[in-house]
């Protein structure tokens, strides 16, 4: 009978880790997810709404950064490089 008790209650804590190692996980699936959104988010404005401008002729834009507008992208691109990268890192982190 005690040793029911112990297996039953053993058995509950592997149960209650396993739970709480799945919790750590699905909160690192959801940092990962948002860090790489951001990146999205990151080459959506940074490269893509510029590139647009150019080719559809918004010329306004593309003046007001003058000659910057290549550094300025690049630098988004890299930050949205970076941000993939570090989900890629966190998702590492898995149990």
């Amino acid at each position: 009978m005690i040793m029911a008790l112990c297996l039953k209650r053993h058995r509950r804590t592997r149960m209650q880790r396993n739970m709480v190692v799945d919790i750590a996980n699905e909160r690192t699936r959801m940092i990962a997810n948002a860090l790489d959104r951001l990146s999205t988010a990151f080459l959506t404005v940074g490269v893509l709404a510029p590139a647009a401008s150019e080719i559809y002729g918004n010329v306004r834009v593309a003046e007001s950064l003058g000659v910057w507008t290549p550094f300025i992208v690049v630098a988004w691109f890299l930050s949205a490089i970076a941000l993939h990268l570090t989900a890629h890192l966190v998702l590492g982190d898995l149990k």
